[in-house]
This record gives C-alpha cells, structure tokens and sequence, in this order.
C-alpha cells in the first residue's frame, strides 16, 4: 500500500495555505501520488502537481489535461484550478466522471487562439454521473477564442459560479449546449460574446438560475436547430429549459445585441426574467419565430428605451405571456407584436402601451386576452383583430372584429355579430351610451369592457357558465 502526500487548502483564496498529512491508497503501480484534499474533505488533484504553472504565459494545457485525466483514471475525482492564470493553446476537456473547482476570480484559463477554450466530454448515453460540477473559476476569451465552454450531450452537471468573458468579437460564443440534458447554471456571467448563450438541438431540462447574459455583438440567448444530428441524433429544437431570475441585458458600449431569440424551441418557460431594452434598436428585445412553440414569460419585466420597438415580436404558436411588466417606451407604442396564437393576462403595460395582432390572413391567427371573466366563465378563446379566426373550433368561441367594433361568436359553423338587444343591455346596465369598445381604449380598458359585457351575457342567458 503507498503512501500518499495530502495537501489541505481553502477555496477562494488566491494565496493557498497547504498542511501536511498523509493518506494511505492502494494503487495499480504502487507508486506514490500527489493529492490534494480541500478542508472540506474532498479529494482533488492540483493541476499544479501536474505542473501547471500559472503565471499567463506558459502553456499550462497538458498539465492540466494530465490532472483531469488522471482525476477519471481514478474513478471520477475533483481537480483543484489552483488561484493562477493558465494558458493554454488547444481545448481542455473535461471527463465525464470529473470536476472541476477553482478559487473564484483568482483561477482564470486563457487562450491566445481562436479555440474552444473549455469543454465537457459528450456523453453518448446522456445519463452521465451525477454530482458532477464545474464551480468557481473563470474563462477568459481574451477576444480571440471562438468558443469559451461548450458542452456536447453532457448530461446532470452543475455549473456554479462560473464566469465566461470576452470571446471572439466577431463570432464567439460564451456558453454553447448542443444535446445538453438536466443540467444546472447557478450564479453564472456570461458576457461580451457574440452570441453568449447558445442552446441547440435537443438541449432540454436544463435550468439557469440567477444568471446573467450580455452580448456584444448578436444575441444574449439563442435557440435554434443547428441541422446537423449530435451523438444521441438530436436533430430537434430545445424543449423544456428552464430561466429563473435572470438577467439578459446588454453590456458593451457602441454594440446593438438583438437580445433574446428563439428560432426553434418549445416549453422553454422564463420566470422573473429581467429583460431590459439597452441597445436594441431593431426587430424586438424577443424574438419568437414560427418554429417556436408553447414557451412561456411569467413575472418578467421588459424595461423599452426610446426607440421604438415591442418587448416581445410573437410568430410562433402559444405563448404565454403572464403577469409580466413592460414598461419604458413611447406613449401608445407596442408592447407585444403577435401574428400567430398566444396568450397574454394579467400584464402591466405602461404608457397606454398595446398589444396588437398583426395577422395577414386567418391562418392561425389569435391573440389570447383576459380568458377569465368578473363572472367567473373561462372563455375558450378571445381573439382581437381584423381577419377572423379559421372555422373549425367549438361553439362559443368569442372574436371582436376590430375593423366593425363588435363581438362576434363562433354558433358552431360560423361566425355571428351579437345582437343589438345584447349591446343595450350593456349600455343600460352601465348607463354609458357609446360605442362598445372605442378605437382610442387601452388593452386594459378593452379587457375591462369584454369582461364585465360577459358578464352581462351570462346574466342574459346568451352564455352560460
């Protein structure tokens, strides 16, 4: 059995105390082997055992890959990014059963090429081996790297306190998930890239909490199908990645970033999302395409600038957009521009904002709002605009024509304008004698006004609960 040297040091302090000790492991060559072993009581193998050295000019990538692989020849260990800056010239890869930790913003790896700086080993399977993590260290893109962490078909790793800065300004990428599946983002920075946060393929159950994207030059988030099979033959949209808390906003002066665009995706849902304006001054702060469907926007806030542009540009099929702020903006500018099926309720739209359906033909064309009325009814489906919605759905469906200014409603196999006798009991009720809905009337006022006509409708008899 050999003997072991162990190391003791704290993380997140640059200048590290080391201890002595011993541990006691049978090896396959019955040599001795430098370990590391954090005050936590974690195993960890110290790049600088390896012979890393640190100091931002030295090539630093094989000793670094020779304690990572020596870290999976162990059974799947820890290595230790001692505080230094390490250069290194090809990608470093992370093994599948491997972590990686280091000392905050005193671990930076670094590049002088246009490489990819830092990457997880795909996993064929995607189950992968969980507790897995890379926390605490930085990835400098020092302007000249394509890629600064991508991550192929990994699968159940945490990334935490991770920091991917300044990749190439012409086309780099901070974080790229191409297959990547139940992975977790926590307390992340990425940004200054071209595209900060790429997500593609079938990239799914991956959730980002309390992070930050802000690019350069094109996108904070994009998501999209790069057409090409992955090791899983992921050739679909990413499904069901979750964004809690975080930020997507601009960061580097004299840039124009379109902020967040999804080209293909479905059930990505964004809660509590800060999605400010900054230098955006075409198309939208989001952008949803036609292959984008049933995300989802709740307790978001839109912050708008002055020049004029929606927060949210719709082409896909159900959105939901809930209880979310929009604020900023010119008086009377559009918040959401919709062309296809969503759903939008209970949203604070400043500066008589609006919402508006710019549907060219029936083809799909809805815009869900306020689906519950004062009387407690659901209505199946409320559509605003100037073309009616295509035949074919349930009875009772409720459309507003805004070209004629009244409610018209699906009887089964077309639709009818409601009768006069239903607009007086409105205008008695109410004792306003004015057109149902007027042109110049908010979203709010609008929604106001159909629910409580709903209301009546109920009471009359035309509906019924």
């Amino acid at each position: 059995m050999a003997v072991v040297t162990v190391k003791k040091a704290l993380i997140g302090k640059e200048d590290i105390s080391y201890g002595n000790g011993t541990f006691s492991r049978a090896t396959s060559t019955g040599g001795t082997q430098n370990i590391t072993k954090l005050s936590t009581g974690v195993e960890v193998f110290n790049v600088k055992d390896y012979g890393a050295v640190g100091d931002g000019t030295t090539d630093d990538t094989t000793a670094i890959q020779a304690a990572i692989d020596a870290a999976e020849a162990a059974g799947g260990e820890t290595v230790w990014l001692a505080g230094g800056t390490y250069l290194v010239n090809s990608t470093i890869v992370v093994r599948d059963r491997v972590s990686m930790v280091g000392a905050g913003v005193a671990s930076v790896l670094t590049t002088a090429s246009a490489i990819t700086i830092l990457s997880t080993e795909a996993n064929a399977n995607a189950d992968g081996d969980y507790a897995r993590r890379l926390a605490d260290f930085v990835v400098d893109g020092n302007l000249v790297a394509t890629t600064c962490l991508h991550m192929p078909v990994d699968a159940y790793r945490e990334v935490v306190n991770v920091f991917l800065y300044d990749s190439a300004v012409a086309n780099g990428v901070g974080l790229e998930l191409v297959g990547t599946q139940n992975c977790t983002f926590l307390g992340c920075d990425i940004v200054r890239h071209y595209d900060c946060l790429k997500v593609l393929d079938g990239a799914g159950n991956n959730t980002f909490i309390r992070c930050r994207a802000g690019a350069a030059g094109n996108n904070h988030l994009y998501m999209n199908d790069d057409g090409t099979p992955d090791a899983q033959a992921f050739q679909s949209g990413p499904e069901a990645n979750e964004f809690i808390g975080c930020l997507f906003e601009f960061d580097r002066s004299g840039e124009t970033p379109n902020n967040v665009n999804i080209v293909k995706g479905r059930k990505n849902l964004f809660t509590g999302c800060g999605f400010p304006q900054g230098a955006v001054t075409t198309g939208a702060v989001v952008t949803l395409a036609a292959d984008a469907h049933l995300n989802g926007f709740t307790h978001c806030s839109f912050v708008l600038g002055s020049t004029a542009i929606p927060a949210i540009n719709h082409d896909g099929y159900h959105t939901n957009v809930l209880f979310c702020s929009i604020e900023g903006g010119s008086s009377g500018a559009t918040a959401i521009a919709s062309t296809k099926k969503m759903v939008a309720w209970g949203n604070h739209l400043a500066n008589s904002m609006v919402i508006t359906d710019n549907a060219a033909s029936s083809t799909g064309a809805a815009l869900f709002l306020d689906t519950l009325s004062g009387a407690g009814m659901r209505i199946p489906w409320l559509h605003f605009g100037s073309v009616a919605p295509a035949a074919g759905i349930a009875a009772g469906y409720v459309y507003y024509d805004s070209t004629a200014n009244k409610l018209r409603m699906y009887n089964g196999a077309a639709w009818e304008y409601l009768g006069s006798a239903v607009q007086q009991t409105y205008t008695t009720t109410h004792s306003t004698d004015r057109t149902l809905v007027a042109a110049s009337d908010t979203t709010e006022q609008v929604a106001d006004v159909l629910g409580t006509l709903i209301a009546d409708l109920v009471t009359a008899g035309v509906l019924k609960n």
